[in-house]
């Protein structure tokens, strides 16, 4: 028996996994070094851009990223300064 994924989250191209595109709480969190907890209540307020399924939240990694992209350039950084630094 196989998952019917609705179009919207199906990758764009053939070799992309899915796993690529919608990821976890604890995928988001892994990925900017917070805890699930701080993901959940950040989606909550509306600073990352999730979609909730029943009890749990899906994020889409290009939007993670343009979030991301975004409060970088809200605290007056670039990303690619933000880049540098590291």
């Amino acid at each position: 028996m196989s998952i019917q994924y609705p179009e919207a989250m199906l990758p764009k191209k053939a070799d992309q996994p899915l796993d690529q595109i919608m990821m976890t709480v604890e995928d988001v969190a892994h990925f900017l070094q917070l805890t699930p907890e701080t993901v959940r209540s950040m989606a909550r307020r509306g600073e990352l851009t999730g979609v909730r399924l029943g009890r749990v939240w899906r994020f889409d990694r290009k939007t993670l990223e343009d979030d991301l992209h975004r409060c970088l350039n809200t605290r007056g950084e670039s990303p690619d300064r933000a880049a540098d630094e590291e």
